[in-house]
């Protein structure tokens, strides 16, 4: 808890808004994007690659975990029957 004016205040979760795009797309801006998340205190990201001026999160495959800096993801989404402690595992390693 943060305290807040006196008493304590809940903090907020961690939003992250993840843009994941192949390219960019020519004459597309996300500024607006960046800033409500910013405004909301998220975090706004391109996967894979900085690409409309967000920083790029940092894909780490689960049969490779490593302990790298920034917001790290899988290369893509994971299978509905993906083994919970495989995944624990990794959150385990790129942690650090």
């Amino acid at each position: 808890m943060q305290q807040l004016g006196g008493r304590a205040a809940p903090q907020k979760p961690l939003a992250v808004l993840v843009v994941e795009d192949d390219e960019e797309l020519p004459g597309t801006a996300l500024t607006t994007l960046a800033n409500i998340a910013r405004f909301h205190q998220a975090a706004a990201l391109s996967h894979g690659a900085a690409r409309y001026g967000l920083p790029a999160t940092v894909s780490v495959g689960l049969e490779a975990p490593a302990s790298v800096p920034g917001v790290v993801v899988t290369p893509g989404a994971l299978a509905r029957d993906t083994d919970i402690a495989v995944l624990r595992d990794w959150v385990a390693a790129v942690r650090g």
